[in-house]
């Protein structure tokens, strides 16, 4: 966007992000060194296994009450009926949460098994 900075896709418009300059948001700051060299290092593979790694720290699942919808176009969903977010049980089987409290060696396990590696575990959980 040439009036607030903005990086737009290709169908969009400039300046319909922020009403041709008439709204200013704050940027984002930062992400925390060393993080951010690690994301520098290797950011197609964080970028192809954020998901993944995301998962090994949410600490809610979003439901909804009605279904999910798969449209035909990849990550694109319809979704009907309340989304809401819900908060998992401890005691219920693997669940990040636990794994942050409790036992971060069963987090370490997902993500072997996922095939994500130890740095971004160890980087992600260090930056939060």
């Amino acid at each position: 966007c040439s009036f607030c900075g903005s990086l737009l896709l290709s169908v969009e418009e400039d300046g319909w992000c922020c009403h041709e300059g008439k709204y200013k948001r704050e940027r984002l700051p930062p992400y925390p060194e060393p993080f951010f060299s690690e994301l520098q290092r290797d950011t197609e593979r964080y970028s192809a296994l954020s998901r993944r790694l995301n998962s090994l720290f949410a600490f809610t699942a979003i439901g909804t009450t009605g279904e999910f919808l798969p449209l035909p176009a990849p990550s694109n969903v319809v979704v009907t009926g309340r989304t809401y977010h819900r908060i998992l049980h401890l005691d219920s089987g693997e669940h990040s949460l636990r794994w942050f409290l409790y036992d971060e060696q069963a987090r370490t396990a997902a993500a072997s098994r996922q095939h994500i590696p130890a740095r971004m575990v160890m980087a992600t959980r260090n930056m939060m």
